[in-house]
This record gives structure tokens, C-alpha cells and sequence, in this order.
């Protein structure tokens, strides 16, 4: 009897030990849990987005002297835009915006203000900071970003918008690409001569020629030819973003003379020019764009605008080690963002093409994020992971 009372005591202690452990390793088990949520939380505490740089290229604006001197006088091209007058339009005037792109420098504000993850960061600032080329259209096109992002908060909600933005002279921040005397100006003015251009431009020269002849384009040498085919694509985007209140409606003289294959092979070579302009002279990479860097990643919260233009988003890329680019061509208003995070890292976005819909490619009249890009990741101490 005794040894069966010995036996059953040890076998309550046995499991009672054996519940006491199940509640160790329980509770065990919850701590360890709640530490890794705790992890969890705190890791994207640090990684919340507390700031966003936005950089805008100007919106849709009418073509000027680069463009037109593509065409012969008499050209559709160029007549096209006269007034109804037979007067031609300034095609020297720094502020070319067309209403349709001053439409879309509007919308750009709205979209940020109605962003699930910016709009919360523009209420939450008592002021914007705004950094703008001094071109007028790229300081029109701010004034509407902040125009279009202020309507569409309450007004108790909205932040101070500066009466200025900030600018540069010399303009080694937006324009270091144009500063004349420069070595990076010499690159250029020797590029022709280079022999790969050389070669390109000779074994394109027929089929441009072929298709400029369509549409009035002047009878120039291959490396012309070649580099002309900029200023065809930039015709093309002058058309397509065309306004109807323009004298005779929208223009379309050389989007219609040239099919939709001929267009894009014109948008290749011209992006192949770009290329060799920008992501392809490593040598000049952060002379082009390491001050306008500086500037978009400087650690802050809320909100920055930039205003500027599409080399100036060119040269950026380039200095942060892009080395190609291709077809679609940045288009008008194409975003680059810079999301700052509570860490002190950030991410590199791009939209190139905000106003036209991402799986048709046709143009639309509010922002298409679509088309956004990761380009970069850059860790708090500052080291960039190229993801493109």
C-alpha cells in the first residue's frame, strides 16, 4: 500500500513539474513573441516616412527655337503653331507653358496633397520649402504645384506656400549642364566627332532622313541628322500635349505624318543621344548632378518642391550612377521623389511619364503612378544601392 501512495506522489510531482514547465515555456514563448513584435514595430517606426522631396519637370509647353529650326519655313510643323494671323508665335520666350501644362503642374500639387503617404506630411507642415531654376517656366510650374496642392487642403489645413522659391546663380544646382566654359560643355561640343556617334549616326542617317522628309525637316549631315532626332521627339511631345485653345486647335502635323513605329524610333535615337549626353560620361557625372543631390537628400521632415527641368532629372540620375536610358522619355511633369524615413535612410522614386495612363500610353489629364520606378536606396550613413 505504501509503495502505491510512494507511486502516485511521484507521479503528481512528475505533473505537476511537467505544468510548471508548459507555463515556463508558454509564458517563454509570449515573450519571445512580444519581443519580436516589439522589434517588428520599432524597426518600422524608424523606417515611417517623415519627409518627401518632390522634383517636378515643367508641364506641357509650346515648342521654341531648338524644334523649330528642325523644319523648313513652309513646314506643317511650323505653321501649324502660328497664330491666325500667319504671325509666328515667340518661340524665344523663357515662360512657354501651354494651358495644359499649367493644368498639370496644378494636378501634381493636388495628387501630393491627396497621397496616402505625402498628403498627411503636407498637413502636418507649417511651411513648404520650394528650390526652382530660375527659367520662368519651371517658377510657374512650382507656383501651380503649390497652387494646386493648397486647394486641395482645407484652409486650416494648409501650410505656408514662400511668396519665392530659392534659386541658384551661376545655376550649378538645376542647369550645371548649361554653364558655359565648362568641361562637361566641351564634352558635348566634341560628342559628334566621337567615333561610336559617328557610326550610329551614319547607319541611322537613312531612315531619319526618310522620315524627316515627311514632315519638313531640313536636309542637314548625319550627325545632325542624328542629334536632330532630340528635337523631332520634343516636337512630337509639343503636339501630343497640344492645347485646343491654341490658334487652330491641337497640332498634329508630325505625329500624323509619322506612324507610331516611325515616332518610337525616333524617341530611341534621341534617347541614345541623351544617353551619351548624361548617363554616359561617367567623367562628368557629379559636376552635372551632385549639387542638385545634395539639396533633394538633405535630411529634413515635411515637404520640399522642386521645380526644374528634364535634363536637370537627366544629370541627377547620371550622378547617382544611372548609365542608360531608354525609351519612354521623360515626359512632361516627371516626378522624382525622395522619401525620407525617421531612420535617416531614404528612397530614390521615378515617374517619368505622370500624364499618360500606364498601360495604354495614352494621355491623361491627372497623375499616373503607374509608371513609378524605385531607382535608389540610400542607407542613413549615405551609402546608395542602385536598384535600376
Amino acid at each position: 500500500m505504501s509503495l502505491l501512495v510512494l507511486f502516485f506522489g511521484i507521479h503528481v510531482r512528475i505533473l505537476r513539474i511537467g505544468a510548471i514547465a508548459m507555463r515556463t515555456r508558454a509564458a517563454a514563448a509570449i515573450l519571445a513573441g512580444t519581443a519580436i513584435v516589439a522589434v517588428a514595430m520599432w524597426r518600422r517606426r524608424r523606417r515611417r516616412i517623415v519627409g518627401v522631396t518632390a522634383f517636378a519637370r515643367h508641364g506641357a509647353r509650346a515648342p521654341n527655337n531648338g524644334e523649330m529650326k528642325v523644319f523648313s519655313k513652309d513646314s506643317a510643323a511650323r505653321l501649324q503653331w502660328h497664330h491666325d494671323d500667319g504671325r509666328p508665335p515667340d518661340y524665344e520666350a523663357s515662360n512657354n507653358l501651354t494651358d495644359v501644362g499649367r493644368d498639370q503642374m496644378r494636378a501634381v500639387g493636388r495628387w501630393l496633397a491627396q497621397h496616402p503617404k505625402y498628403g498627411p506630411l503636407v498637413r502636418s507642415s507649417t511651411e513648404l520649402a520650394w528650390h526652382s531654376s530660375a527659367a520662368e517656366r519651371c517658377m510657374e510650374s512650382g507656383k501651380l504645384i503649390g497652387e494646386g496642392l493648397l486647394a486641395a487642403l482645407a484652409s486650416d489645413a494648409a501650410p505656408a506656400w514662400p511668396a519665392a522659391p530659392k534659386t541658384y546663380k551661376p545655376d550649378m544646382v538645376f542647369k550645371a549642364w548649361d554653364v558655359k566654359g565648362t568641361a562637361y560643355k566641351k564634352y558635348v561640343s566634341d560628342l559628334p566627332k566621337d567615333a561610336a556617334f559617328a557610326a550610329r549616326a551614319s547607319r541611322v542617317y537613312p531612315a531619319l532622313r526618310a522620315m524627316y522628309a515627311k514632315i519638313g525637316g531640313a536636309d542637314v549631315g548625319e550627325a545632325d541628322t542624328l542629334l536632330w532626332s532630340t528635337y523631332v521627339h520634343l516636337m512630337c511631345e509639343c503636339e501630343q500635349y497640344s492645347d485646343r485653345s491654341l490658334p487652330g486647335g491641337r497640332k498634329a502635323a508630325v505625329s500624323t505624318a509619322l506612324s507610331a513605329a516611325e515616332r518610337h524610333a525616333i524617341e530611341a535615337e534621341a534617347c541614345w543621344v541623351w544617353e551619351r549626353r548624361f548617363q554616359g560620361c561617367e567623367e562628368h557625372a557629379a559636376f552635372l548632378g551632385a549639387q542638385l543631390w545634395a539639396r533633394l537628400a538633405e535630411p529634413a521632415s515635411g515637404v520640399a518642391i522642386f521645380s526644374g527641368h528634364d535634363y536637370s532629372i537627366l544629370a541627377l540620375l547620371s550622378h547617382l550612377g544611372v548609365r542608360t536610358y531608354a525609351p519612354p522619355a521623360l515626359g512632361y511633369a516627371s516626378l522624382v521623389l525622395v522619401e525620407r524615413r525617421a531612420d535617416g535612410s531614404a528612397r530614390v522614386l521615378l515617374n517619368p511619364q505622370p500624364f499618360r495612363d500606364a498601360r495604354t500610353g495614352a494621355v491623361v489629364t491627372s497623375v499616373s503612378a503607374g509608371h513609378e520606378v524605385a531607382v535608389a536606396e540610400v542607407a542613413s550613413n549615405g551609402e546608395l544601392t542602385l536598384l535600376v
